[in-house]
């Protein structure tokens, strides 16, 4: 009598389901990314927008090393967590491999009723032996996942969100443009959003050297090379 036909494929049927559960293929590779180093300040920007700049980027430097230091401590982690599929896998793959032995050892006497008692008791043992390898290896990654968590929890957040500021229309000339036909004093040069969200835009603008007045970019640009030239003449 063929094993086939005495239930055997109950037996080949979960011991297949539960190898799949363990997935297939080799574990990735934990990459090895470079998170940068800290931004040169310039010398020669000094003010109260400097200090705030340097702050800030104070602030980034000490958040990037908190992640570069996560990331260092979670590879130990991955490379456990490929250590423990492959363990797996293999050990599930040792008790497939016992049953696909026993079937043929049972099989010149799985006609009659001791050899069939014999073929389900094999059969319920080889399916408990991989059944306990895919539940130990599920609380296994479940701890594992844990000491992520862990990890992870140590990680800065912000409530808010920050882009780089996108110059849309330069390389700004240093002068300003012709005043016939008008300034485009409403171009938007730039866009940001500040840390609580809201859509920030710098304009063209515009600026007066003769009542010191304007707006924008112009304004900053020209109000500040004044201010220079003035500075150089002390």
């Amino acid at each position: 009598m063929m094993l086939d036909a005495v239930g055997t494929t109950g037996v080949d049927s979960t011991l297949r389901s539960l190898r799949a559960q363990l997935g297939p293929g080799q574990p990735p590779e934990w990459p090895s990314p470079l998170f940068g180093g800290p931004v040169a300040s310039i010398p020669s920007w000094t003010g109260d927008a400097s200090d705030a700049a340097h702050r800030r980027s104070d602030d980034l430097d000490r958040r990037r090393q908190v992640i570069a230091d996560a990331h260092r401590a979670i590879a130990p982690i991955v490379q456990d967590a490929a250590q423990t599929a492959m363990s797996a896998r293999s050990r599930l793959d040792a008790v497939i491999h016992s049953w696909q032995a026993d079937k043929a050892a049972l099989a010149p006497v799985a006609a009659t009723p001791s050899g069939w008692v014999s073929v389900v008791r094999t059969g319920a043992l080889r399916v408990s032996e991989a059944s306990a390898i895919v539940h130990q290896t599920h609380a296994d990654f479940a701890a594992l996942a844990e000491r992520v968590r862990k990890v992870t929890a140590e990680l800065p957040t912000s409530t808010g969100v920050v882009q780089a500021v996108d110059f849309t229309r330069g390389p700004l000339a240093e002068s300003p443009p012709p005043h016939n036909p008008p300034d485009p004093i409403n171009d938007v040069i730039a866009e940001a959003t500040d840390l609580d969200g809201n859509r920030v835009v710098l304009r063209r603008g515009y600026y007066d050297a003769a009542t010191d007045q304007g707006f924008g970019w112009d304004d900053f640009a020209q109000s500040t090379g004044e201010q220079r030239q003035r500075n150089a003449r002390l």
